[in-house]
């Protein structure tokens, strides 16, 4: 066998199927132009002769020196018998195909000419008639090629370790060489058709071969594709075995080849106009996201007819199943969701009865959760039913949790200090509280923000994180509130009598409390009056009727017992300018 291993160590097959190898690469040369049966192009140019056309004629000479250096060599692969064959067919494989690549590049150049200038037929004639027997010296090769990588296929079943890995490098340049001339062929089909000449001759066969290739790969693929979804469940019931994990990247590697093999074919088969829509919706299916080739005539027909095929034997015979298992997934579902509203009406029910004093945000969030706990366990269980892996699905959400987490870490900031005012209880539903920049009374908490209604029925909303981060003064916080009163009586006014009718208005006040007990006294001597202090003390709800009441009996006795409530006055001493003199200083009299 003629593989990689030899050519490594430079050692001669003296095979007969290397030599027959070596005599079909011996003839591509050979029969690629015929030097002295065509002159030289440069002698064959009409006289007056452009510069570019002058140049290219050169460039086409130059080619046929390139051919003879490589038929000597040819002719030493077909007679030789102590030479590397393997090693130099596979260089002469290289040159060629460098060789004809640079030929269709120079018919491709001459195309270029205008077509009024005379050289411009003469050098395509020339060129092409140098590479007139190109396609059956290809084809020839090709053959070889293909038999050659046949064999070594075989061959690799007996192969392992280091020989096998130099034997598969050997067989995928063998393939890439193939591809090669397919596309040298291919790209000399589409010369020959710019200068409108026949490729009857030509492109059947050449597409008959690319038909074969395109198929053959698109097997493999398919195979593969099997294999590695098989590998993929024998890892998930057990991920430590290094063999499936060895074997799962093998495959997936020869996979990629493959898929990049397809692509070169795809893109030899529509030079040559070919009908590839089937090949890049392969192509589409394994590449991941959206690629260009969806827009390409025909991908999305056979996408779509493949998807449609698909369902539809789907639905044939897992259909009775699929519909018996949403059934039981929408049973699931209903049956829970009554189970959490039974949940949230027990717990409420339950909470609104018992001794035990708790927050309202405590008892709305208890009863949300005890209901989303409840439906959050049907879904789950649902999706168990329908045979979706709930592993992986909860460590995705986990994934999902802290990347929105961190994308909404405002929010969650007024979340903990929701936590926080729920956990301490600084305040609750229908108490006044001052906050910073709000006050009113508290109608609705959450654990993100705290609604508060004012006094004149303004609604505000205030986000738990600026509540919790600065002071709260809960006014109603407690049951027993003291009532600060203050009033001013006239200096010439009796003290004790006026603190007598201040104790009898707080007794005779139904709302006001005798434990503990009113504070009056005499606060502070003012300006214009003498100030007493009345301080009872009332339960919170009771607070502003007792304020106002107590304002308003207080000024209705002090004014039936004439106490004065004196407002503030001053004094004003007017002395004429004798007395004025009179009461001076000697000294600034006698100025």
């Amino acid at each position: 066998m003629t593989g990689s291993s030899e050519v490594a160590a430079d050692t001669h097959d003296h095979t007969p199927e290397a030599t027959k190898a070596a005599a079909d690469a011996a003839s591509t040369t050979a029969t690629v132009g015929n030097k002295e049966a065509i002159p030289s192009a440069v002698d064959a140019l009409p006289p007056g002769a452009s510069e570019a056309a002058q140049k290219l004629a050169e460039e086409i000479d130059g080619l046929r020196d390139w051919i003879a250096r490589l038929q000597v060599v040819a002719l030493q692969l077909k007679e030789g018998v102590d030479l590397d064959q393997a090693s130099l067919t596979y260089r002469r494989d290289d040159r060629v195909i460098r060789l004809l690549t640079r030929a269709n590049e120079l018919a491709q150049e001459v195309e270029q000419l205008p077509r009024e200038d005379a050289a411009r037929e003469l050098l395509a004639n020339h060129l092409l008639g140098e590479l007139a027997d190109l396609g059956v010296a290809v084809f020839r090769r090709v053959d070889a090629l293909q038999s050659q990588i046949t064999k070594e296929k075989d061959g690799l079943t007996d192969r392992s370790g280091s020989d096998r890995e130099l034997d598969e490098s050997y067989l995928t340049s063998l393939e890439a060489t193939r591809d090669h001339f397919l596309r040298v062929l291919a790209d000399h089909i589409a010369t020959r058709r710019s200068f409108e000449l026949p490729v009857e001759d030509l492109l059947p066969s050449l597409k008959t071969r690319l038909l074969i290739q395109a198929e053959s790969v698109a097997g493999r693929i398919s195979f593969l594709q099997y294999t590695m979804g098989d590998l993929s469940k024998k890892l998930a019931l057990n991920s430590n075995n290094e063999d499936l994990k060895a074997a799962f990247s093998e495959a997936n590697d020869y996979l990629e080849h493959n898929l990049q093999r397809m692509r070169e074919l795809v893109d030899i088969m529509e030079t040559v106009e070919m009908d590839t829509a089937e090949y890049r919706s392969i192509l589409v299916t394994e590449d991941s996201g959206i690629s260009m080739d969806i827009i390409k005539p025909g991908v999305v027909t056979v996408l779509f007819s493949q998807w449609f095929d698909l369902i539809q034997d789907y639905l044939v015979s897992q259909g009775p199943d699929l519909i018996l298992s949403v059934i039981l997934f929408l049973t699931v579902l209903v049956i829970f969701y009554l189970l959490a509203r039974l949940t949230r009406r027990g717990l409420k029910a339950a909470l609104g009865r018992s001794n035990i004093h708790i927050s309202m945000l405590m008892k709305d969030t208890l009863v949300s959760l005890s209901g989303a706990a409840v439906m959050l366990l049907g879904i789950l269980m649902a999706l168990s039913q329908i045979g979706v892996s709930l592993g992986p699905m909860l460590a995705g959400l986990g994934i999902a949790g802290f990347i929105i987490g961190f994308a909404l870490q405002d929010t969650l900031s007024n979340f903990a200090a929701g936590a926080m005012i729920l956990i301490y209880r600084p305040y609750d539903i229908d108490d006044y509280i001052e906050v910073p920049g709000a006050s009113g009374v508290v109608k609705k908490m959450n654990l993100v923000s705290t609604t508060i209604t004012t006094f004149d029925n303004q609604l505000l909303v205030v986000p738990n994180g600026k509540i919790w981060g600065d002071v709260i003064k809960n006014v109603t916080g407690q049951t027993v509130r003291r009532v600060d009163l203050e009033f001013g009586i006239g200096y010439g006014d009796d003290i004790p009598k006026a603190e007598a009718i201040l104790a009898q208005i707080a007794k005779d006040h139904e709302l006001v409390l005798d434990s503990p007990e009113t504070v009056i006294k005499v606060g502070s001597l003012g300006d214009s009056s003498v100030n007493l202090l009345l301080r009872p003390w009332v339960k919170t709800a009771d607070y502003w009727t007792v304020y106002w009441d107590m304002t308003r009996e207080v000024k209705l006795r002090f004014d039936a017992e004439g106490i004065s409530i004196p407002f503030p006055q001053r004094d004003v001493h007017f002395y004429s300018a004798g007395n004025a003199q009179d009461t001076a200083d000697p000294a600034m009299s006698t100025e």
